[in-house]
C-alpha cells in the first residue's frame, strides 16, 4: 500500500467530503477513493473499517474516515480526518439553513429543496450497486 503525506490525506478526505453524499453512497465513495484509485488501504481493510464503524454509535462514514485516517496516520490521521469529512457539510448546512429562512417562501427555492428528492434516491440506488458488486463477488 502507498502511504500519502498528511496534507494529501487531509486535501482527499475533505474532497470527499464535499462531493459525497451521505449514507451507502459516501461508502462507495471512499472504498473507490482509498482502496482503488489511491491504494492507500486494502479492501480488507477497509472491509474491517465498515464492519468495526457499523456497530459504534454515530454516523458510519465518519467512523470509517476515522479508522482510515488511523491506519494510515495513527493519531493525527484519526483526528483530522474526520474533522475535514464533515467540514464540507458543515459549511453547507450552514449555507442551505441561512438560505432557506431567508428565501424559503419563493416558489422555485421550494421547487428546488423538492428535487434534491430524486437526487437522494439515484444516489443510494447507485451506492447499492457499487457495494453489492464487492459483496457477491466474493
Amino acid at each position: 500500500m502507498k502511504r500519502p503525506t498528511l496534507f494529501d490525506l487531509c486535501k482527499t478526505t475533505f474532497y470527499i467530503g464535499a462531493i459525497g453524499y451521505g449514507g451507502p453512497a459516501i461508502l462507495a465513495l471512499m472504498k473507490k477513493t482509498f482502496v482503488h484509485e489511491k491504494e492507500w488501504i486494502s479492501e480488507k481493510e477497509f472491509m474491517n473499517a465498515l464492519s468495526l464503524a457499523q456497530i459504534l454509535p454515530g454516523a458510519t462514514g465518519v467512523s470509517v474516515m476515522g479508522y482510515i485516517g488511523f491506519k494510515i496516520y495513527k493519531l493525527w490521521g484519526e483526528i483530522l480526518a474526520p474533522i475535514l469529512y464533515i467540514l464540507p457539510a458543515t459549511i453547507t448546512m450552514i449555507i442551505l439553513a441561512w438560505a432557506y429562512f431567508t428565501f424559503g417562501n419563493l416558489s422555485f427555492v421550494k421547487a428546488l429543496f423538492t428535487g434534491l428528492g430524486s437526487l437522494v434516491v439515484a444516489l443510494l440506488i447507485n451506492a447499492t450497486l457499487i457495494l453489492g458488486k464487492s459483496v457477491f463477488k466474493k
